[in-house]
């Protein structure tokens, strides 16, 4: 049974490594989705797809919710490596499939293999803001 819970979890946080290599180069190329994955030989797993579909639906209100949460840090001055994890995790941490506190770590882990240790705590504290504002208020507790 471990060996099925690792076998999936490294398949996913693989699926992940591919969405940002795709999104990074989605972000360079100045292409959508739908142009980059028509350009691939082998199509990518379903859940890279899904996290490319996903980062370009919630892109508005991703870029939104980290300027908000980034102080001093307009989006034009970050890092597009950074600012490609960060939309990543944004989109899936609105799509609230998967535990925040498991989109966070995957991203900080992705992010110190693609960027710098400086940026892995960056992106740490952005993913921490956000997350808490998406934390759901009982309905009791609204008003």
């Amino acid at each position: 049974m471990k060996a099925q819970v690792r076998g999936e979890i490294g398949s996913r946080r693989a699926a992940r490594e591919n969405a940002v290599e795709l999104a990074y180069e989605q972000e360079m190329r100045g292409l959508d989705v739908e142009q980059l994955l028509a350009e691939r030989v082998l199509p990518p797993d379903d859940l890279t797809v899904a996290l490319l579909t996903d980062s370009q639906t919630h892109r508005a209100e991703a870029d939104r919710r980290i300027d908000e949460a980034s102080d001093h840090w307009d989006l034009h001055r970050m890092p597009v490596m950074d600012l490609t994890v960060l939309r990543l995790a944004v989109a899936e941490l609105l799509e609230a499939k998967t535990p925040p506190g498991v989109v966070i770590a995957e991203t900080v882990y992705l992010t110190g293999l693609f960027s710098t240790e400086e940026s892995s705590r960056f992106v740490n504290g952005i993913l921490g803001a956000i997350s808490r504002t998406l934390s759901t208020t009982p309905p009791d507790e609204e008003e």
